[in-house]
């Protein structure tokens, strides 16, 4: 696997799991009535969750891009930075959908998954680092077929 589809699939990864993580931890109550206006139905989570995870997939081929085989250290722990200033506004934008009750506890269950990919790509300090990760297998594998199961194609590396 390439130095650059290794850091696509883990950042793709990690950033979503933490994006995501605002779908279950916003200060709105998850026990609003079902006609709550503000609640979005499957469907819209979908689509609304999609198309920021498209964004992201977009930004995190620009911030990678210059890595390769002879990147250093230092470059790809700022990458690393990047990626986690880019992942303040996803998380901030997915923060605002508001998840459907009936997604709650497969968007939890995917959540953990995702939280668990991302504690292993917060660890990335060197190219070796980046190089070790075994982003097709694990909680990353897992994370996926979760994200996959909701119907967040685009967010599943």
């Amino acid at each position: 696997m390439t130095l650059s589809r290794t850091l696509a699939a883990a950042g793709a990864a990690v950033l979503i799991s933490t994006a995501l993580a605002g779908c279950g931890s916003s200060d709105k109550s998850s026990d609003d009535k079902s006609g709550d206006a503000t609640t979005l139905t499957k469907a819209q989570f979908q689509e609304q969750a999609n198309k920021l995870c498209g964004d992201l997939n977009d930004d995190v081929e620009k911030i990678g891009a210059d890595l390769g085989p002879d990147s250093s250290d230092a470059e790809v722990k700022a990458v690393i930075t990047q990626l986690v200033a880019r992942n303040t506004k996803l998380i901030s934008d997915i923060d605002e959908l508001k998840v459907p009750a009936d997604l709650k506890t497969e968007v939890d269950s995917m959540l953990d998954s995702l939280r668990a990919a991302g504690e292993e790509f917060s660890a990335v300090g060197s190219v070796d680092d980046l190089n070790a990760l075994d982003v097709d297998h694990g909680v990353f594998a897992e994370s996926d077929q979760k994200a996959k199961d909701l119907g967040l194609d685009t967010c599943a590396s």
